[in-house]
Order: C-alpha cells, then structure tokens, then sequence
C-alpha cells in the first residue's frame, strides 16, 4: 500500500509512529475522540447488529451477508461514523468505520470521534 507524499514532515515525537506530515498534530487518542459505553438489555428488532464474525481481520471490511436475528445477552449502540474496535484479541486488527447505525457485541469497542 502507498501513500501520497506530503511536501515538508516532522518528527512526531513518538517513537513507532516516526515522522509525520507538518500540518499534523500528534495527539492522544482520548482528547479527540470518547468511547460510548451505550448498553440495551436486548436488541432492537429493526436494528443491524455486528459481531466480531462481522469484521475482516487486517482490512475493515464488512461480511454481513448473513447477520444475527437473535441476539441473547446485552448489546453496544453505535452510530454512523463510529469506530469499532475488536478488544478481544486486538492482534486480530478487527476495526470499522460502519456508515450505519445499529448494535454490536460488547467485545467491540465504540470509538466517536469528537472535534478539536
């Protein structure tokens, strides 16, 4: 995978992270986004639901031909534009960007990017 070359780039004061373009800042995660820990007791009928079985490992890409009707036990609420992150197992790199609305297990995180 490539990436477009930005003109100038500085160091991003973070040692694995390395450099990083010049109009970037180099911020924590937990000052620009929040996790939604939004829980039901049961899911919604009409609502889409998303399992870590729903996320391709290393890509972000959805499988949901086929999704759960039936749900058993308590479920995470997202929105459109949230981030989804698998915590259990996070080697697997199971993450989202769902341009939906839905529920998801609770072993997936729910990141909302928030402004600056």
């Amino acid at each position: 995978m490539t990436f477009p070359r930005y003109p100038a780039y500085k160091d991003s004061g973070v040692e694995w992270l390395g450099e990083i373009p010049a109009h970037w800042d180099a911020i924590r995660l937990k000052h620009t986004a929040n996790i939604i820990n939004d829980r039901l007791d049961t899911k919604p009928e009409e609502a889409m639901y998303l399992g870590l079985e729903n996320i391709e490992s290393q890509t972000g890409h959805l499988l949901i031909e086929a999704t759960a009707e039936q749900v058993e036990s308590i479920v995470g609420v997202f929105q459109a534009g949230d981030v989804l992150f698998g915590k259990l197992r996070p080697y697997l790199a199971k993450v989202v960007l769902p341009d939906f609305s839905g529920v998801c297990t609770t072993e997936l995180l729910t990141i909302r990017p928030g402004q600056r």
